[in-house]
Order: C-alpha cells, then structure tokens, then sequence
C-alpha cells in the first residue's frame, strides 16, 4: 500500500536468509521507501514533498554513489533510515555530510555493523557537526553529547593532523636531502671525468712531443732498423777490403 510505486515486484526473503529477489520503491506521504537496487527513482524529477527515505537491502556503497542525486532530488530530505545496508565503517557515516538538512539519522544494527561500535554516535556528531543532527537512532541529540564529541573528535583529529604534517615535512625533508646527495655525487664525477680528461689530455700532450722530436732528428726508427743498419755498413767495408787485395 502506497501512494506510489515503482519497481518489479515485492522484495521476498528466504527464511534464516537477506536476500532479495526483487526490488522496489514506493511512496508513502512524506517518505520513500527503497528496497533493493530500486536506485532509478532517484532519477525522476524532483519532489519537494519528500522529507524520509527508508532504504532496506541496498548496499550503503551505492546509495553513497547516489547522494547527490538525493540532495538535489529531494531538496526537503531531512530523515534517513538504514536497514541491512552493509554500513561498516566510520567513513561511511561520514559521506552522509553532503546532505544539508539532514537532522534525523537512523542506522539500524542488523547488517550495519558500525551500529555495533559504542563510538559511532559521538562520530556521527563530530563529522556531520555542520548538519545540526537533532536525532540519532530515535533518541534526542542533547547540546552536552554535541559537546562531548566535539572534544573528543577533534583531540583526535588534530592529533591525525599533527601526525601527517611532521610526515609530510620528514618525506619532504628526505626528499631535498636525496636531491642535494645526488647533487654531489653529480659534481664528483663532474670533478672525476675533468681530472680524468685532463690526465688524458696531459699524456696527449707528451706523445705529440716525443714524436715531434724524432721527427726533426729524422729518427724515427723501427724495431730492428738500428741492427739491419749495422750489418748493411758492416757488409760495405768488406766488400771494400776485398776490392783493395
């Protein structure tokens, strides 16, 4: 019964089991009701005159990928209820922030495990803080808990903060010492190779010199010339000696 619906058929569960064969959306006055993967509806025109959306056997993974089709969607939404959405974590909680008049959050604890931490509440408070939550799981929001988790999150917070700043810094730091490291180790082998070039240069330059001089001497010789040289006069004075008897 409804208002409105939208969708294939009923969603049936197995006994003992969460399953859903099928899914649908319906409106009820004020509230729109999402089971299972019904997530088109939010592409209809928008409707002012919804202020509740209750979502049962949907993952919270891709009802967070629709949150800004719900906001510009349902303009007046001020109340979400979670039922078996597979919300485990803090961060998730979190993602609900884009929703600015939100003021009634419902997170019920059957397959939404972060309803099990005895933190989430005071998160909730902290991070969606800007929204001004007036109702957390039915029970009234009072100034003093909105106080309380304000300090307890934001120690926590500027101590997170803290930590990833002086990070960041060391990273940084060793990043510029790595660069300066590299910078010299760049100049000694800069210094290396000119030491080197000009060690060659100087042994370039002494093997120019020698063989200038053998060649104004006109000495140049090669191995075994001084011996063949030798036996060459040797064999003119005999041919001499035996001419003169």
């Amino acid at each position: 019964g409804g208002e409105g619906r939208k969708g294939r058929s009923t969603p049936s569960r197995d006994k003992g089991s969460s399953s859903v064969e099928a899914s649908y959306a319906e409106v009820e006055g004020s509230c729109l009701s999402i089971y299972g993967d019904a997530l088109d509806i939010l592409d209809s025109p928008p409707n002012s005159s919804i202020t509740k959306i209750f979502f049962k056997f949907v993952s919270f993974n891709l009802i967070a990928c629709s949150l800004p089709k719900m906001k510009s969607r349902f303009p007046n939404l001020e109340q979400l209820v979670f039922s078996e959405t597979g919300i485990n974590s803090l961060h998730q909680v979190g993602r609900l922030a884009v929703l600015p008049r939100l003021r009634e959050l419902v997170i019920r604890p059957e397959h939404n495990a972060v309803a099990e931490l005895s933190i989430w509440r005071q998160y909730a408070l902290f991070t969606l803080h800007h929204l001004g939550l007036e109702v957390i799981n039915d029970e009234p929001v009072t100034a003093d808990e909105q106080h309380r988790a304000q300090r307890l999150f934001a120690a926590v917070a500027k101590l997170s903060g803290s930590e990833h700043d002086e990070t960041c810094g060391a990273a940084a730091n060793g990043e510029r010492s790595g660069r300066g490291n590299g910078a010299d180790t760049d100049s000694a082998r800069s210094n290396g190779a000119s030491s080197s070039d000009g060690s060659s240069a100087r042994a370039a330059s002494a093997r120019d010199r020698a063989g200038s001089s053998g060649r104004d001497g006109g000495s140049v010789k090669r191995p075994g010339s001084s011996v063949m040289a030798e036996k060459d006069r040797g064999g003119d004075a005999g041919g001499g000696g035996g001419s003169g008897g």
